[in-house]
């Protein structure tokens, strides 16, 4: 068969021209290398033929392009891999769902959940944090209670401790939260990369086997949020999913 015998939606196998690469669009001219990645990128797709090109045997039309049905082992293997793709993204859209189910169910149970200041605990000394010369906690003794402002940088909740990277354009803080209301209101739910927030705790050494910016990190006793950053579906899943670690 030609590769213009047909008006019907089809697609275009080479097993030695072809790529499969997303840049490869299944055409005569930009054919895919395999048939199972000519399927998978056909999902959603009114694909009606799938055409392989075969070295020309006859000698009467020798140099002529060939394309022809596929094996029905090859369709056989194409199917299967499509099956395979399918129920991956069954799953992902489950996990997906469940992530969201639980992400709501912690906010309504947020609702309860007052974040206020222990009025007992020292003044904060208000810093950037570019400041250094900052006194650093350890086992021995206590850091300086401090404030600082910043946006969430990055963020990585976990079921013992929530760890924020705040930055202010002076440089990077490891914040840490651990588990309580600080990290159950509805604003720690919410918080996302780009979250502005004023954050109250003591500075401490970062203990030995670990890493941070600057070997310091804040231990969070109170907080403030300053604006919120728009968050999308995805990172609000993605920040629930962490709830069950």
């Amino acid at each position: 068969m030609a590769a213009n015998d047909t008006t019907e939606p089809t697609c275009y196998i080479d097993g030695e021209g072809g790529a499969d690469e997303p840049t490869v669009d299944g055409t005569s001219t930009r054919p895919y290398k395999t048939l199972a990645y000519a399927y998978l990128q056909n999902v959603d797709k009114l694909t009606k033929y799938y055409l392989v090109r075969t070295r020309d045997t006859n000698e009467h039309t020798s140099g002529q392009v060939v394309w022809e049905k596929p094996s029905k082992s090859a369709i056989k293997k194409a199917e299967g891999a499509l099956e395979k793709f399918k129920k991956k993204l069954e799953k992902q859209q489950f996990v997906k769902d469940e992530q969201q189910r639980q992400h709501l169910q912690a906010l309504e149970q947020a609702k309860g959940v007052v974040v206020k200041e222990d009025p007992s605990l020292p003044k904060p000394i208000r810093i950037t944090i570019g400041r250094k010369d900052v006194e650093l906690g350890d086992k021995d003794k206590k850091g300086a209670r401090v404030k600082v402002y910043g946006r969430i940088h990055r963020l990585r909740p976990q079921k013992h401790a929530t760890f924020i990277t705040l930055t202010d354009g002076y440089g990077h803080l490891q914040c840490i939260l651990e588990a309580g209301n600080l990290t159950k209101s509805r604003d720690a739910l919410l918080f996302a990369q780009g979250t502005s927030l004023a954050m109250y705790g003591e500075m401490k050494k970062v203990p030995p086997g670990h890493s941070a910016p600057d070997d310091r990190e804040l231990l969070v006793d109170y907080y403030e949020v300053i604006g919120s950053a728009p968050s999308d579906t995805e990172s609000l899943t993605n920040r629930a999913s962490a709830l069950q670690d």
